[in-house]
């Protein structure tokens, strides 16, 4: 097996440039029936991440924690790649499975079959080994009728759904952002301990959540953003602890 990280990240910066009109009057309005538009735009520079350095050994899980718009999600898109650092290096060992909006990648105008086809073919997966594990996507997911469309499905089964096929490929990195949230607590229980499956066969995972106690349970390293920027990385216990009396000040506070 290789020594090096399955995931090194150092001294990664991400911006973002929300632009907005500052003048919001009648005349202004009116204005813009015209091809100049009269608009007057303001730019506001928002620092998504900011200085992130790591290192996640092959088959390690880091669990991801911090308050909403602390940067979790923008950092696991420059390790899927979606995102390219404005500075700093991001190197990634090994094929990723992302699911980082789980309902993401399933195509409205395919069945869910097709569907199942093309995902897994697109992990690497021959058809011959597709036709034997569709059936357990099918089962894992709940769902029972596999000409269905996901756009028939509740928001909770195409949820269901992607996280199957993804857990099904294989993978050798799994970037997963928020996939407790989806399904009932039968079906989070279920994914939980597919997830451990996983960890046990040396995938590397990466992992955002608001729950606590599953990134406790899961988590080999935590690391806690704030702002963008690493507050505290290290043994899971202690840095959920830090968190958590954190979080308990700011609401005193209050």
């Amino acid at each position: 097996m290789s020594t090096t990280p399955a995931i090194f990240v150092e001294n990664v910066y991400k911006d973002f440039w929300v632009h907005a009109r500052t003048d919001a009057t009648i005349l202004s309005r009116i204005a813009d029936a015209f091809p100049s538009g009269g608009k007057r735009l303001h730019s506001r520079k928002i620092e998504a991440v900011r200085n992130v350095s790591f290192a996640l050994d092959r088959g390690k899980v880091l669990g991801i924690i911090g308050k909403n718009a602390a940067g979790k999600s923008t950092l696991l898109r420059l390790i899927a790649n979606i995102y390219e650092p404005d500075a700093g290096t991001v190197i990634v060992d090994g094929t990723i499975t992302s699911l980082i909006s789980l309902s993401v990648g399933l195509r409205p105008t395919l069945s869910i079959i097709d569907n199942i086809y093309l995902a897994c073919s697109l992990f690497g997966m021959p058809r011959s080994h597709i036709k034997k594990v569709y059936p357990q996507i099918l089962e894992f997911a709940g769902i029972t009728d596999a000409c269905m469309y996901p756009y028939q499905l509740s928001t909770g089964m195409n949820q269901r759904l992607s996280f199957s096929i993804a857990v099904h490929t294989k993978p050798e990195i799994l970037l997963l952002d928020e996939i407790f949230s989806a399904g009932d607590i039968a079906f989070q229980s279920k994914a939980q301990q597919r997830m451990e499956e996983l960890i046990k066969g040396d995938t590397t995972v990466v992992m955002v959540s608001h729950s606590i106690e599953r990134i406790r349970e899961l988590s080999d390293v935590v690391l806690w953003l704030e702002a963008g920027s690493v507050k505290m990385i290290g043994e899971p216990k202690e840095v959920i602890h830090a968190y958590i009396v954190s979080m308990q000040r700011e609401l005193i506070a209050k």
